[in-house]
């Protein structure tokens, strides 16, 4: 832990403050904690040492997949059964990926912006959010054969996960967006989701075949 980040506040500040105030109290080490307000009225958070991965593909390593899923997985519990669920599953940080991810010699140790999309959910929908990212699914520039290695990595880290069970979600996840889109006649946004949802299409099968 080094220096401290300010934030200005939004819709979602206390619930976030006291997600992170939780965590903090169940001995989740994988996220910031929430130190106040500052005088100008900023929300302060710890400042988690490490580098952040910013540009696809990122194609990490099986231990590195293997220890994400893992930190995934602890968040979920670590939320799950409090409060802050209103009733769902658990706790979704809702834009889980290495760009918002501390890695420290290249181990994945912390889930950092922690923004509006926080908000109660299903382990499966986060998850499903987070391996699109974390394997490069859908990416062009990495090979079908090897995106479904990735997949089945991290499902196998996280217990009741399974590549169909992503595919699954993120199928439904790119139909609600481009059902969003369509209604806002966003033609290009509407597009890439087309897109999407045709490799899900194409390339479903070989997540979804028995291993």
């Amino acid at each position: 832990m080094g220096d401290a980040n300010h934030v200005t506040p939004h819709a979602r500040s206390a619930y976030i403050a006291a997600l992170l105030t939780h965590l903090e109290v169940v001995g989740f080490r994988g996220a910031p904690r929430w130190l106040g307000r500052s005088v100008d009225g900023d929300d302060v958070f710890t400042f988690i040492e490490g580098a952040v991965l910013e540009h696809a593909p990122y194609n990490l390593a099986e231990d590195q997949l293997t220890a994400a899923a893992v930190l995934i997985r602890e968040f979920h519990d670590a939320a799950a059964g409090s409060s802050l669920c209103e009733g769902a599953e658990t706790v979704c940080h809702g834009d889980l990926g290495p760009h918002n991810t501390v890695f420290h010699r290249g181990r994945p140790v912390a889930l950092i912006d922690w923004d509006a999309d926080v908000r109660p959910g299903r382990r499966s929908v986060d998850f499903a959010d987070a391996v699109w990212s974390f394997t490069d699914l859908t990416n062009d520039d990495v090979a079908v054969a090897e995106q479904v290695r990735r997949v089945t990595v991290m499902c196998a880290a996280y217990p009741t996960m399974t590549p169909g069970r992503v595919v699954s979600e993120l199928r439904d996840q790119f139909m609600r967006a481009r059902s969003r889109h369509r209604a806002a006649q966003r033609l290009g946004p509407m597009a890439v989701f087309d897109g999407l949802l045709a490799w899900i299409a194409r390339h479903g099968p070989l997540l979804t075949a028995d291993r």
